[in-house]
């Protein structure tokens, strides 16, 4: 069964999401210089039935935010991703309807088409847990980079709490 969130248009719009995204990713992977501690990070917690599992990603090359003006609304990108040994872990989000500091739900209302993700993939298991409730909250924003907090439930079970993150964020 597919599940709503995955319907026509958003599925689209999530595609070309992560392609900007993935692209971002490969303009800004070589930026950073060896040996120099960043201060882009996002972490949190996920949680799965027993199993408790730590997450955190820093850099500049894999954690960026981008706020982009689609003609009716800007929508905020926020992506954290680690790669390794062909495993990827880290967190996604896509706010529609952006305008800074404040509060998302991340709650499919039907009007708000807000979305956070859990992305855990090894060579054993694929997981991108898309949030059935929570929120991302935007505490501070300048010209060059972006922090707040987070916190969501899965669709899957997953809970991601104690959520954070400080991006660049993108012209």
């Amino acid at each position: 069964m597919t599940h709503k969130l995955f319907s026509g248009v958003r599925k689209n719009a999530l595609v070309s999401i992560a392609l900007l995204g993935l692209g971002a990713l490969s303009l800004f992977s070589c930026s950073k210089k060896s040996g120099t501690s960043s201060p882009y990070t996002i972490s949190g917690t996920a949680t799965s039935g027993s199993t408790t599992t730590p997450i955190s990603v820093s850099g500049q090359s894999f954690v960026f935010a981008q706020v982009v003006n689609t003609g009716s609304g800007n929508v905020l990108e926020l992506t954290g991703e680690s790669f390794g040994g062909g495993d990827t872990t880290g967190f996604s989000f896509v706010i529609y309807n952006y305008t800074g500091a404040g509060t998302y739900n991340l709650t499919d209302t039907g009007t708000s088409f807000n979305e956070g993700v859990y992305i855990n993939r090894t060579a054993t298991t694929a997981i991108d847990d898309i949030a059935a409730s929570g929120s991302l909250v935007v505490s501070s924003v300048s010209s060059t980079q972006i922090t707040g907090t987070f916190t969501f439930t899965g669709a899957l079970g997953t809970h991601i709490s104690n959520g954070t993150y400080t991006a660049i964020l993108l012209p």
